[in-house]
């Protein structure tokens, strides 16, 4: 496989279209079960609770948390959906609610990298060089698992949890962008691999 695109949104007309398309890409890639990915031999769980019509999962991949807005710099900055988004990050005018009363900020530039899930796990299930893996726990003694996509201009974190012997739950997906975020995950593959090293 080469170098992973996203999804061409540039002829369609309105955000929410843009979106839906976006949904549709991810339904059939994840949440339809005859064609979810495997990780690891193990079955993926996508979270099916929906919002506004479609998977928190998609929505978790495809939005920001409140807290989480950039404040002086944009992962689209240097791509075209920048010229297509209509409620840029600084108005917070589209946000979607989760069932936990969380409302999510609506990315454009997220969602188009939607299809990356699937293709990132497809990536790693062949021993792709591009994607690297990890385990950490998260701060309420969770264990996540990591894989990283990485090239030239691409940084792409998707993460998962243990459900199983049998299952790994997807958590979320988004691009990397900021240097200190680039700088902590790539101290936490090395400490992984330190740790590794010593058993």
């Amino acid at each position: 496989m080469g170098k992973l695109v996203p999804l061409d949104v540039s002829s369609i007309e309105s955000n929410n279209a843009r979106f839906d398309f976006c949904y549709e890409h991810f339904k059939k890639d994840c949440i339809v079960i005859a064609n979810r990915p495997q990780f690891q031999g193990k079955e993926m769980i996508f979270d099916i609770c929906f919002a506004e019509f479609k998977t928190e999962s998609f929505w978790h991949t495809c939005s920001f948390a409140i807290h989480e807005i950039p404040k002086e710099i944009y992962p689209c900055i240097n791509d075209i959906v920048i010229s297509l988004c209509d409620d840029e990050c600084v108005q917070q005018s589209s946000l979607v609610t989760m069932k936990n009363g969380e409302d999510r900020l609506k990315c454009l530039y997220r969602a188009t990298r939607s299809i990356w899930v699937k293709e990132i796990i497809d990536l790693y299930n062949s021993g792709d060089k591009r994607i690297q893996y990890w385990e950490k726990e998260n701060s309420q003694k969770r264990m996540r698992l990591y894989l990283r996509y990485q090239e030239n201009e691409h940084d792409y974190v998707l993460v998962f949890e243990p459900a199983s012997k049998q299952r790994i739950r997807f958590i979320t997906s988004f691009p990397v962008f900021f240097m200190s975020a680039k700088a902590d995950f790539s101290k936490d593959l090395n400490d992984y691999k330190k740790a590794l090293a010593k058993t």
